[in-house]
């Protein structure tokens, strides 16, 4: 695979609802612990859409990025600065207070000065191909260009396929965090905090 042959492109509103299919299929089970059900006749993949369009937090469009090649999706990355990592007041406003305490280590956990990355999602056509590393290299580049000290990311436990590929670009273990009850089944082992620091 050629990098020359991908075309980077920052998502705009109108990618909303793809963003957030390939956000719900990565985060496996958090997505739809935090919203499944709310509302009968509006899709998870919807909600998260109109979280994503809000645009006033972290949780925006503008901090995902899509890669194309010959205008087909081959992948996605959603990342942004650490400091931004926290619950958006439009979800802590709608969602009970029963499925953000669950998940609220999750989705405020991550480690200063660096760029935490949300999401990297490719798409099963290019999987095993090396997409995962250009877009592993791509988060440090933006880490750098942003004068950011490390990258740092959550993954479940009893994924061993994305850890041996963290491992493999350097990351380590920083932090445990134990499942909550509705996750509990799918992912017995918790999730993991990792991150990759340099010096500055």
């Amino acid at each position: 695979m050629k990098a020359l042959d991908l075309e980077f492109h920052r998502a705009t509103l109108d990618d909303a609802e793809i963003a957030a299919e390939c956000i719900r299929k990565t985060s496996e089970g958090i997505v739809d612990h935090l919203f499944a059900g709310l509302f009968p006749d509006i899709a998870t993949e919807q909600l998260l859409a109109m979280i994503l369009r809000e645009g006033n937090t972290y949780f925006q469009i503008n901090n995902i990025t899509l890669i194309r090649h010959q205008e087909q999706l081959a992948g996605l990355i959603f990342a942004y600065p650490a400091s931004q990592h926290t619950i958006p007041p439009i979800m802590e406003k709608f969602l009970s207070p029963a499925r953000v305490e669950a998940v609220r280590g999750i989705l405020t956990t991550s480690i200063p000065a660096t760029f935490y990355v949300n999401t990297i999602w490719v798409h099963p056509s290019w999987r095993g191909g090396g997409l995962a590393d250009v877009l592993m290299d791509y988060s440090e580049m933006c880490a750098r260009d942003m004068c950011l000290t490390g990258i740092s990311l959550h993954t479940w436990a009893d994924n061993a396929r994305a850890l041996a590929f963290y491992k493999r670009h350097g990351f380590s273990q920083h932090q445990t965090i134990a499942a909550c009850e509705t996750l509990t089944q799918r992912h017995p082992l918790g999730s993991i905090i990792m991150a990759k620091t340099w010096l500055s």
